[in-house]
């Protein structure tokens, strides 16, 4: 999670406010969808690292949030944010479902993309982190009903941050949640429950990543970590050999690596997982599973798995939709750091905005059960 950056000045009476250095970068805070999507624009084509804080709030996307830009830089979306300290977004929660953007069933919510050309060695990166995406809907042959995000340039080293979100009721041709495309570059998924989406023509309801090359400084292109996905739906459709499933499709090109850690899958239908690379052999691509749950695993790159867990996952009420682990649950305490790859450790909380790392390691999923401590709060004396 990005630290708070200090305001320079404060719009009285506005929430909409841009701040610049003389990198250019800025800062937003927004309270309406009309504010987003002009924070969206002005961030996307504007030359530095930008940061859009959203207000808590829900925000019925009226019309999906399209942009296409061949502008460099950092963008941060970050929801949470509330009034404090006297600026309009000084306060800051760590529980994404104090954040909604919703598409109310009707259109995609946000689509974007990165499109410098194969000759730029200009990268971009994109984080999106704690909010909710909500009945996004793609009609036709939309991908990604929550979010469609492409980073396009065979030389420009992009990288895509997806942390911390709720990801859920979304639906879309292909990928119902989520769909990423990263030409060059790393994605990563982190502390997220993907929950009954569906792509009900096609497969990958909850996510597709497909990732066409990689830095070598990226030892797993792809990383899955610390997430939860839960009741995908979908019709599948036929990859070489085998079909893809209604949980998590990924496309690796030689010689890419994924990893997935700390995550567990429940009730999807046909697979959980399906990891497609690229036609040839021999193949060099390879899957990493560990300390995860992954019922159904399927596709045409070879896996090795870690520390599995088979047992059943004892989540606390799984037919109301609340895949939050009980006490009981073998997901506790069963996760491992560091995180594959070379990247940072996870956010310091939770889904719930409740703190990630405790007794020592975190939980398998994307929340981690705090009721523990209350068994050595107390003292063993009379």
């Amino acid at each position: 999670m990005p630290r708070p950056i200090p305001f320079l000045a404060v719009l009285i009476g506005l929430c909409l406010s841009l701040f610049t250095d003389r990198s250019h970068a800025a800062t937003y805070c927004v309270g309406s969808v009309a504010e987003l999507r002009s924070a969206v624009q002005a961030a996307m084509t504007n030359p530095g690292d930008d940061e859009i804080r959203i207000r808590q709030g829900v925000y019925a996307i009226d019309a999906t949030i399209i942009l296409t830009t061949a502008q460099p830089g950092w963008l941060s979306i970050i929801g949470g944010y509330s009034a404090g300290n006297g600026l309009p977004c000084g306060a800051f929660s760590g529980n994404a479902r104090s954040t909604v953007l919703s598409g109310g069933g009707l259109r995609q919510i946000l689509v974007l993309g990165y499109v410098p050309g194969d000759a730029s060695t200009s990268g971009a990166r994109y984080l999106f982190t704690n909010f909710t995406l909500q009945d996004g809907a793609g009609s036709g042959f939309e991908r990604g009903g929550g979010l469609n995000v492409s980073m396009s340039g065979a030389n420009a080293d992009n990288e895509l941050w997806i942390d911390n979100l709720y990801v859920a009721g979304n639906s879309g041709y292909f990928a119902g949640g989520i769909n990423a495309f990263v030409a060059y570059g790393m994605v990563r998924v982190t502390n997220s429950h993907f929950d009954n989406n569906s792509a009900p023509g096609t497969s990958s309801a909850h996510l597709a990543i497909n990732a066409n090359a990689a830095h070598p400084a990226y030892t797993r292109a792809v990383v899955i970590a610390n997430s939860t996905f839960t009741r995908g739906r979908c019709a599948g459709s036929a990859g070489i050999g085998y079909t893809r499933g209604c949980g998590v499709g990924v496309g690796l090109a030689a010689p890419l690596k994924l990893e997935v850690a700390n995550s567990v899958f429940f009730d999807n239908q046909i697979n959980d997982l399906s990891v497609e690379g690229s036609v040839g052999a021999p193949p060099t691509e390879q899957a990493f599973i560990s300390r995860s749950q992954v019922p159904i695993y399927n596709g045409t790159v070879a896996y090795t798995v870690s520390g599995a867990i088979t047992a059943a996952p004892l989540f606390v009420d799984p037919a109301n939709g609340n895949f939050r682990l009980r006490e009981n649950s073998p997901l506790v305490n069963s996760g491992a750091l560091p995180l594959p790859g070379n990247y940072p450790a996870l956010n310091g909380y939770d889904l719930d905005g409740n703190q990630r790392v405790r007794l020592g390691t975190v939980d398998v999923g994307a929340y981690e059960l705090q009721q523990l401590e209350a068994i050595f709060a107390g003292s063993f004396e009379p």
